[in-house]
């Protein structure tokens, strides 16, 4: 269940809210318009994003007058003025989740290398062509939206827009929704005695990264004594795969609906290793069992 912010503690309070994404951005003005707060001089559509990207934080003060008026700065300066800051995304309704299968023609994506392109129907199904080229760049069902694993391919998709509502110009995002935006996962560091350990989390798991390749951690806070059976299971999975390394050629076993092809190890992560098929030119996770290397 998602929590309510407390309006009249944000506007007399040292509170600031922390926006990771545009569409955050986006709704929590609108909310804030919505309950009284509005900036001085920009307009009601406007979210101050360019400047901070996702570091961007709001805040409303009074200081001149009884209107109260949003103001913007970077999480670190709140950070260094004891703000107690929030995440929007703790605040805002939850939609369904995008998918890949939940793109059509004529919306448009920016992918990781921060190009945009145009999703159109043509001999492959849908297919994304480069915006400024109009060259092909590859069929939908070869790309992926980008996710919280470690990204490949700088065509992962890490925004999508809706459909343009001016027939002109329909290479361009001006005035296209903006759908879906890949959330860089909150970073947790636990200071050990002698290293640091990043600790990753999402919905569906936890990666622990030892930034010095030792498997080995302790763990002092209390708050994060559940985490140590997941820990030590992390690092056992970790044992395992580090027997494959990048650019190893495998193949796979028999147990597997995949047997027989060979392919080209990409990576080693969270217990998986990352294989790019020869044959198909996809990347599949595998279980480091199934992979024999050839």
């Amino acid at each position: 269940m998602r929590k309510e912010l407390d309006w009249e503690e944000f506007k007399n309070e040292n509170i600031s809210v922390h926006c990771k994404t545009e569409k955050e951005a986006k709704d929590f003005i609108k909310c804030a318009y919505e309950h009284g707060i509005s900036w001085k001089h920009d307009k009601k559509d406007c979210i101050n994003w360019i400047w901070y990207k996702n570091k961007t934080c709001y805040d409303s003060k009074n200081l001149y007058s009884e209107e109260m008026i949003l103001h913007y700065s970077p999480i670190s300066y709140y950070k260094e003025k004891s703000y107690k800051i929030l995440e929007w995304s703790d605040y805002m309704k939850k939609e369904k989740e995008f998918t890949i299968e939940d793109l059509r023609s004529d919306y448009m994506v920016e992918l990781a290398d921060e190009s945009r392109c145009m999703v159109v129907t043509d001999h492959c199904g849908l297919s994304l062509y480069d915006t400024k080229t109009w060259n092909r760049k590859a069929a939908i069902k070869n790309i992926r939206l980008k996710n919280d694993l470690p990204s490949f391919s700088s065509y992962d998709i890490v925004k999508v827009y809706g459909y343009k509502k001016d027939a002109l110009n329909q290479n361009t995002i001006d005035d296209r929704e903006l759908l879906w935006e890949y959330e860089e996962p909150k970073q947790i560091t636990l200071k050990c005695d002698t290293e640091n350990y990043s600790i990753t989390k999402n919905a569906e798991n936890t990666i622990i990264e030892n930034k010095n390749n030792k498997i080995a951690v302790q763990i002092s806070n209390d708050d994060m004594k559940e985490l140590l059976p997941m820990i030590q299971e992390l690092f056992k999975k970790h044992k395992t795969v580090n027997k494959f390394e990048k650019d190893d050629i495998v193949m796979i076993d028999s147990r597997c609906s995949y047997r027989g092809e060979r392919g080209i190890v990409l990576d080693c992560f969270n217990g998986y290793v990352w294989v790019n098929l020869c044959t198909s030119n996809k990347i599949i996770k595998f279980n480091p069992d199934f992979l024999i290397k050839v």
